[in-house]
C-alpha cells in the first residue's frame, strides 16, 4: 500500500469512526440506545481492529492502551447503558489518537517536502 492509499484510508477511518460516535450519541438521546449495546460494542471492536493495521507504525505503545470492549450479559438497561458510555469514551480517545497521529504525519511530509526537518529526525523523535 502506497503512502498515499494508507493515509487515505486512515483519513476515512477518522471519519467512520467519528459519524459512529455521533450515531450512538443520536441513538442514545432517542432512549433507543437503552435496549441494546451489542451493536455498538461489534463496530467499535472492528474500527479498533483496523485502526491497529493502518497505525501499527506509529506510537504503539499508545495504541495498545485500547481494548475490545465485551457486551454485557446483564438484561438490565443501567448495565447496557455502562457498556454504551464506555464505547463513547473509548471512540473519543481513539478519535483523538487518530487525529494525532495524522496531523503529525502530514506536518512531518510537509517539512520534508520543503527540504526541513525530516519526520524521522523531528524534534519529538516522531515520525
Amino acid at each position: 500500500m502506497t503512502m498515499g492509499t494508507q493515509m487515505r484510508e486512515k483519513k476515512t477511518l477518522l471519519s467512520m469512526t467519528r459519524a459512529f460516535r455521533v450515531d450512538i450519541q443520536d441513538i442514545q438521546q432517542k432512549g433507543a440506545g437503552y435496549y441494546s449495546c451489542g451493536p455498538f460494542v461489534t463496530r467499535y471492536n472492528k474500527l479498533l481492529t483496523k485502526a491497529r493495521e493502518l497505525f501499527s507504525d506509529e506510537q504503539t505503545a499508545l495504541l495498545n492502551s485500547f481494548d475490545e470492549i465485551a457486551d454485557t450479559k446483564s438484561v438490565d438497561p443501567a448495565d447496557k447503558m455502562k457498556v454504551t458510555q464506555h464505547v463513547l469514551i473509548e471512540l473519543g480517545q481513539l478519535i483523538t489518537y487518530m487525529e494525532s497521529v495524522i496531523t503529525q504525519e502530514e506536518e512531518g511530509r510537509r517539512k520534508q517536502a520543503s527540504g526541513g526537518v525530516s519526520p524521522e529526525k523531528d524534534s519529538g523523535g516522531n515520525a
